[in-house]
């Protein structure tokens, strides 16, 4: 995967590379995820496609943040958060969720590298090359993560990891780590 940003755009090429969850090929790949983000449009938790090229497997979308990975590697301790931050991060877990659930989109792929967050504090989640859309898995090579992810408590489970993951990164406001009493 190459990325090219700019500060409102990012461009994204599907390169081939070894999945370790599927065999789904690159152009699969490719597909699915402009399916799923073209599905998730209206919401603002996830980049809008802005246009595509299949021939180069392209994809330009709003530009989403920067990664929670990258965030760790800055702050590998942690990054301590305020009480009104902390608020605006877990309501936006319930409304990600939410929305993907309303859409009837699975995210199959959640990590901290999938999931962004902007300077104002807003959670952007990406990477929809591993996704069930319509409670069907593409081509039925997902449907082993897809059945793991129904067995482990479908959007309930979500929304448990990706709190742990947001707020492994982002540490809330305890009496312990506030700079005065």
């Amino acid at each position: 995967m190459i990325l090219l940003k700019s500060p409102k755009i990012i461009v994204k090429t599907v390169t081939p590379k070894k999945l370790k969850v599927t065999d789904l090929t690159v152009q699969e790949t490719y597909k699915l995820e402009i399916r799923s983000l073209k599905r998730l449009k209206q919401e603002p938790f996830f980049p809008n496609v802005l246009d595509t090229n299949d021939k180069t497997l392209q994809i330009t979308m709003s530009y989403a943040g920067m990664s929670l990975n990258r965030i760790v590697k800055k702050f590998p301790n942690g990054y301590v958060i305020n009480k009104e931050q902390y608020v605006l991060l877990n309501k936006q877990i319930n409304l990600i969720t939410s929305a993907l659930e309303r859409r009837d989109v699975v995210h199959l792929d959640l990590r901290p590298s999938n999931v962004c967050i902007t300077k104002n504090y807003e959670l952007k989640l990406i990477d929809f090359g591993l996704a069930v859309i319509d409670k069907k898995p593409y081509k039925e090579k997902l449907q082993k993560q897809y059945e793991s992810f129904l067995q482990e408590g479908g959007y309930n489970n979500f929304s448990k990891v990706l709190y742990d993951i947001v707020f492994e990164t982002f540490i809330p406001p305890t009496s312990n780590n506030l700079p005065y009493d």
